[in-house]
């Protein structure tokens, strides 16, 4: 990736030429983006920004997750990125540090947009984007298991303690018939681990970006939860995880409890199984605490027609543009995008709402979060089965970490 910010810095190059202000802007824009799923609210937005901008012509460039920030990459290395386009905050500080994307216009009202959203896209004290769409955790839940188990419905207030008896109670009860009481994949640490450890009162990366945090007493704790959910049996071994993912597990009546984002709300909903479903949010620990990732809208640094570039950026800030994407996304905007979204489904949604008052960021936007991530996964595996004890494994993840911090 360093190699990458070498080559993306080398290819920056000058000269945007204005096509008009106002009522008067015009000319021709590109948004790229990567869901297909979003596409037809996308050109429903567009059409309702054409017909308030008739002069300005959107086309639209799809292109899949697997292969969207390759060609990002290769579009920002030749000066020819969108003019408007997705980015996910994982990636934000490599296109920011070589001066790619333009800054946010302070013209753009932000009040009604979560503050963990807005702040997830700064970097160097500069913002960079709006949020467009996002997803927090909850713990999805089947009602007709804990029934024949014997458990209670998790409350408002549920703790770690109460997560873990409940689960190994389900997989003691059920087991014959190859019932687990939860199941997670714990590849995903933003859906897993990370938040836990928030939970326990530490970072993954500390906020100057120079100090990974697993084997802090926070951090082993937070990594420990996953560990005894494997060891007690409570959850699927790892094996088993990687050869049935956990919404399979959920879907298929197999496991009681499934740590998964708000997205999987239209999969819940049109399972066979959707009316013993319902969520709860995360147990807490020492702390509440969630992690909710927005995807923002960039307007590129050296767009060609800047003026129809951020009129387009900020209409899909606007409520009307949010309100569309309420059809297919849960949309950073409060108010009445949000509520469109929570009714579309049985589930009681305002637990992800709610869930934003206590997102954290786990680690800053870094150049190397790719790099580090990658170590971090490379090692988290005998951690989690039992192969290396928690704290001699967290050590030995933080060494690897720390050292790809201090280049």
């Amino acid at each position: 990736m360093a190699g990458a910010a070498a080559l993306l810095l080398s290819a920056c190059t000058a000269g945007n030429t204005s096509k008009g202000s106002g009522s008067d802007v015009s000319g021709t824009i590109t948004y790229a983006f990567w869901n297909s799923s979003q596409k037809p609210a996308i050109q429903k937005e567009v059409a309702a920004f054409e017909k308030k901008y008739p002069k300005v012509k959107v086309t639209l460039d799809l292109t899949p997750f697997g292969s969207y920030f390759t060609k990002l990459q290769t579009q920002g290395q030749s000066g020819a990125l969108p003019d408007v386009f997705w980015m996910n905050n994982d990636d934000l500080a490599l296109y920011a540090s070589n001066g790619l994307l333009a800054q946010t216009p302070s013209s753009i009202d932000l009040s009604r947009y979560s503050s963990s959203a807005v702040d997830s896209y700064k970097y160097d004290g500069k913002l960079y984007g709006v949020p467009s769409f996002q997803a927090g955790l909850g713990v999805w839940y089947n009602k007709a298991i804990l029934k024949e188990a014997g458990v209670s419905a998790p409350t408002a207030n549920w703790t770690w303690a109460d997560f873990q008896r409940d689960a190994k109670a389900v997989s003691d009860a059920l087991k014959s018939k190859g019932i687990f009481g939860e199941a997670t994949d714990l590849s995903d640490g933003n859906a897993t681990y990370y938040p836990t450890i928030l939970q326990a009162g530490g970072y993954v990366v500390s906020g100057n970006g120079k100090k990974a945090g697993y084997d802090t007493s926070a951090g082993e704790s937070g990594l420990q939860f996953w560990r005894d959910l494997i060891a007690n049996g409570s959850s699927p071994s790892l094996q088993q995880l990687a050869d049935t993912a956990d919404i399979d597990y959920f879907t298929s009546g197999k496991s009681a409890f499934f740590w998964g984002i708000s997205s999987y709300a239209d999969t819940m909903a049109s399972s066979k199984i959707a009316s013993d479903i319902a969520v709860a949010p995360l147990p807490q620990g020492k702390i509440a605490a969630n992690i909710v990732n927005a995807n923002a809208n960039e307007m590129s640094a050296k767009s060609k027609n800047p003026a129809a570039a951020k009129a387009f950026l900020a209409f899909l800030a606007g409520s009307q543009a949010q309100t569309i994407l309420a059809s297919v996304t849960w949309p950073a905007l409060s108010g009445e995008p949000q509520t469109v979204w929570k009714k579309r489904y049985p589930f009681d949604m305002q637990v992800f709402v709610d869930a934003e008052k206590i997102s954290k960021q786990p680690y800053p936007n870094l150049t190397t979060t790719a790099q580090w991530q990658q170590a971090e996964q490379a090692l988290m595996p005998s951690l989690l089965s039992g192969t290396t004890p928690v704290d001699t494994a967290a050590k030995q993840i933080t060494a690897k970490v720390d050292d790809i911090l201090a280049k």
